[in-house]
């Protein structure tokens, strides 16, 4: 089997363990009420009124967003419009809340870290190294002192 053959079979073996272990009833993932619930709050935390989300969307994606729009992808009453995915970073952006993807990401049973606590896990981890590294070389070094008495 070729290396990427066996890469591809390695990654759709952990997506299957990962999700396998998740009970699927019907109905489950419909997340349209949490989305609108996390848009809104995101909307109202934010210092910019919903023109100016709508003004700074539009800007991101180049192309038109409405203060209607915003309101019918976050009013309960409009069910049919439904939150484009494609702009969840203008959204984020425009609102400067990371709520939506925090929401999408614990529905897929994921984490959502941004890139400061990012650059702290991988600290953190090359501090553990380290300690792993000098407590490696202080048991070598004490085996060597034994060795040569």
């Amino acid at each position: 089997m070729s290396k990427s053959r066996k890469k591809i079979d390695m990654q759709s073996s952990m997506i299957n363990e990962l999700f396998s272990s998740q009970q699927t009833l019907a109905g489950s993932l419909d997340i349209s009420t949490k989305t609108r619930s996390a848009l809104n709050a995101a909307i109202k935390q934010s210092p910019l009124s919903r023109h100016l989300i709508a003004g700074r969307m539009s800007e991101l994606l180049d192309r038109d967003i409405t203060k209607a729009m915003l309101d019918s992808w976050t009013a309960d009453s409009k069910d049919g419009w439904k939150f484009p995915a494609e702009y969840i970073p203008a959204f984020c952006m425009a609102t400067e809340d990371v709520s939506i993807l925090d929401l999408l990401c614990s529905e897929c049973k994921c984490l959502c870290v941004k890139t400061e606590d990012q650059l702290r896990l991988e600290l953190g981890h090359i501090m553990s190294q380290e300690l792993a590294l000098r407590e490696r070389k202080r048991q070598l070094q004490s085996k060597m002192k034994g060795d040569l008495q």
